[in-house]
């Protein structure tokens, strides 16, 4: 039965967000990813906006090779206006890097401030690649919500960019937004984010990411009403918290790359946090998910080429247990998280499998030159290296 109300409840939700009207947009926090045509490829928008209208973003390009993170405004009457710099290593999908400059701002201007604040300025983090204004019709009723919008390029120097290096006029249209569900029974409570795409072929992945979320939250839910079944060892106490946050990290073709962070708390010091990837194939009627494994050509010994690579970074990420040497080498398993995206081939580490809880998670990035020869040509390794990197030899 708490299955059935979970699943209703999911898709209620999913309808609601999508019949929510203008004004009500404006009061309330919302993210949506947006996907424009430009020359012949695709500039992708994944854009959070908060109840005073500032703004977080990532913007991707095919061929681009980089993810840009930025932060700005989006205003009730659909202005929009965001700075761009290179993402910085460690900023994740879920703007958790830019949320806690605008957390740490908010406290210092006091409990009543909106930004942006008089007289003060958010610089980026690092050099300015590109500026993107222009108005957002949003409007949750009509179809593909458009943002109308001139992308300013500029060239990555220290110097303050003053004429863009390339302008390129877009229109983007949503592809889709973000479905949130939570439940609490007691002390009890467990959310769940994900896209839940518009249109398009990935709209056949919203039945199998609902499925998932609901599962995920079931059994959550099961698991902590058994362990608070003794009053009497628990009493004091604490609740129990599940949250899972989904994004896109980038599409190519028929597939669709994703990675899902979750965090936990059950009782004791702190809770716990992890990564999941979905690397998902739109095969008509048919959704197939890839593992990592099946990325590379049969035969290859992949592991051999991207273990060295991988390692070498964890360590100038000063990963305590490769620092200290009681991670020398990796295995297939240690490999087994990973995602696709402009940037190339992303593994993604978990807090106490590389480090202390302290250092948190780590994620380890391998461009598409580095994995020349590797990739099944049929499977999203190869998709992706071609949309993104198309200039490195197959």
């Amino acid at each position: 039965m708490l299955r059935t109300r979970l699943f209703s409840l999911l898709v209620l939700l999913c309808a609601a967000l999508a019949s929510v009207g203008t004004a009500q947009v404006s009061a309330s926090q919302w993210r949506a990813i947006y996907t424009a045509a430009s020359e012949g490829s695709t500039v992708t928008l994944d854009i959070e906006v908060f109840d005073d209208g500032y703004a977080f973003a990532r913007l991707w390009r095919a061929g681009s090779q980089t993810t840009l993170s930025g932060h700005g405004r989006l205003e009730n009457d659909g202005r929009v206006d965001v700075l761009f710099h290179a993402r910085r290593s460690g900023d994740g999908e879920s703007f958790e890097a830019a949320s806690v400059l605008y957390d740490t701002k908010l406290l210092e201007a006091g409990e009543n401030a909106q930004l942006p604040y008089e007289g003060y300025e958010i610089e980026p983090f690092g050099n300015v690649l590109a500026h993107l204004t222009g108005l957002a019709h949003i409007d949750w009723d009509a179809d593909h919500n458009p943002i109308e919008a001139t992308l300013a390029l500029y060239q990555d120097s220290d110097a303050r960019p003053a004429i863009p290096l390339q302008e390129l006029s877009l229109t983007f249209e949503r592809l889709a937004l973000f479905s949130e569900a939570s439940v609490r029974q007691g002390r009890i409570g467990a959310s769940a984010s994900f896209p839940y795409f518009v249109r398009g072929p990935f709209q056949r992945v919203n039945s199998f990411m609902e499925s998932l979320q609901r599962g995920s939250i079931d059994d959550f839910v099961a698991f902590s009403r058994e362990l608070l079944v003794s009053e009497e060892e628990f009493s004091g106490a604490w609740g129990m918290e599940y949250d899972e946050d989904v994004h896109v990290t980038g599409q190519a073709g028929e597939f669709l790359s994703l990675v899902g962070f979750t965090y936990s708390y059950t009782g004791g010091a702190h809770g716990n946090s992890f990564a999941d990837a979905y690397l998902l194939e739109v095969d008509g009627e048919n959704l197939v998910r890839w593992q990592v494994a099946e990325l590379f050509a049969s035969g290859t010994d992949w592991v051999a080429t991207v273990a060295p690579l991988v390692l070498s970074d964890l360590a100038d990420q000063e990963a305590m247990w490769v620092t200290d040497g009681d991670v020398t080498e990796l295995s297939e398993r240690d490999l087994r998280v990973a995602t696709l995206g402009p940037d190339g081939l992303t593994f993604h580490f978990d807090p106490y499998q590389m480090g202390p809880y302290v250092q948190g998670g780590f994620e380890v990035t391998i461009a598409y030159a580095d994995l020349l020869g590797l990739a099944d040509p049929e499977g999203p390794l190869a998709a992706f290296a071609y949309e993104y990197a198309p200039t490195v030899p197959r």
